[in-house]
């Protein structure tokens, strides 16, 4: 018999599958001529034991599909089904590889939200002081952060800004797209907003030291160098813009503004 251990939690239930513990798992009678070590081996090292309760509903589906019809090697006359085999351990070794990197990276979203909250004659700034492992390490920049599944960039900017200063705004403005992108990093595409209106109370944020600073001292801080150009084109009320801003380690290498090259 086929452990358990081996068993997918699926919805759909393809030919040939028996419900255990609340798991459906693929059975079958090896064909003519396939021992039933081997293919009792062959279902070992392609799931590895290893549940996959954890994966979305739509992997999951994929992944049982995928197999259901390679399965059906097995039922074709004559040799070259331990060439199969192999070939489908090199498959399940493949895909528990991507698993892996995926959640290494958490794959987050290459959409993110940057703003510069105004008042008066300041902007609310973020020392990214407290995070060790931290693209911005020691740098001042507004506040934001990735997208969430689903969100728009309203949303992203409403939560993120909540989350880390405590504000909920009321009145924004979004001013430009900036492809903020590195030789180290995934490049990332950052919806840039201004806000001039907001209720609530500064709180303590977990990612940096939250303070007020005058826009004229802004360009004299520890800032991407790039920022200095968006910084600019904010305090001359452009229109909307679209700026890339391409980074060697921590130098621009790169500056473009609405498809023309500036640096």
């Amino acid at each position: 018999m086929i452990s358990c251990r081996v068993a997918v939690k699926v919805e759909m239930l393809p030919p040939a599958t028996a419900i255990c513990g609340g798991y459906t798992m693929i059975t079958g009678v090896p064909q003519a001529g396939v021992p039933w070590s081997t293919w009792s081996w062959f279902m070992t090292v392609l799931l590895s034991g290893k549940s996959m309760k954890h994966r979305s509903q739509g992997m999951q589906e994929t992944w049982m599909e995928n197999m259901w019809e390679k399965l059906k090697c097995f039922e074709q006359p004559g040799g070259g089904r331990q060439d199969w085999c192999f070939r489908m351990r090199q498959d399940g070794n493949r895909f528990r590889r991507d698993e892996k990197r995926k959640k290494k990276t958490g794959m987050r979203s290459n959409l993110t939200t940057l703003c510069y909250i105004e008042k008066e004659d300041s902007y609310l700034m973020l020392h990214r002081v407290k995070k060790e492992k931290d693209i911005n390490k020691d740098k001042w920049i507004g506040v934001g952060g990735h997208f969430e599944a689903g969100e728009s960039p309203e949303e992203c900017l409403l939560r993120e800004v909540y989350e880390e200063t405590g504000l909920t705004l009321v009145s924004w403005r979004l001013r430009g797209i900036i492809t903020f992108s590195t030789d180290v990093y995934e490049t990332e595409y950052m919806f840039l907003y201004t806000a001039d209106r907001y209720t609530g109370s500064l709180t303590e944020c977990n990612e940096g030291t939250l303070e007020w600073v005058e826009k004229s001292r802004v360009p004299m801080l520890p800032i991407w160098e790039g920022d200095k150009i968006f910084f600019r084109l904010l305090e001359e009320q452009a229109e909307f813009f679209s700026l890339k801003l391409r980074y060697t380690g921590d130098s621009l290498a790169e500056a473009v503004l609405d498809g023309k090259r500036i640096r």
